[in-house]
């Protein structure tokens, strides 16, 4: 693993890494793609998470339609698109650790304050 080393050597030379600094690079690296993985999973959640809210308010919107206009026919259909879109979302986070781990608490809290 070859790395540029800034102000050591002239330019266009390079130095191997010693040992320490392969570590030290390897570390940093490690924790940028933690605290990715970790903003990605909050992200996953929070989209979820409203997807699942906007859901609640339109079957609430639904359950006050006549249930033989357009409207309520078209607004149905959506309801159960989003229904299917949500059980996706949910599998693919209950899959990942990081996220079934932060869906549950974003959950918690409603839970004790409802």
């Amino acid at each position: 693993m070859s790395y540029r080393l800034p102000n050591l050597q002239p330019p266009g030379q390079y130095r191997r890494l010693t040992r320490s600094h392969q570590t030290q690079l390897l570390n940093t690296l490690t924790q940028y793609n933690q605290r990715l993985d970790y903003n990605n999973a909050r992200r996953r959640v929070s989209n979820y998470r409203t997807m699942h809210n906007t859901q609640r308010t339109l079957q609430q919107l639904l359950s006050q339609q006549d249930p033989t206009s357009d409207y309520s026919k078209r607004l149905s259909e959506s309801v159960q698109q989003r229904e299917l879109i949500l059980q996706r979302m949910r599998e693919q986070m209950d899959n990942n650790p990081l996220t079934r781990v932060l869906l549950v608490q974003s959950v918690a809290p409603s839970r004790q304050n409802g």
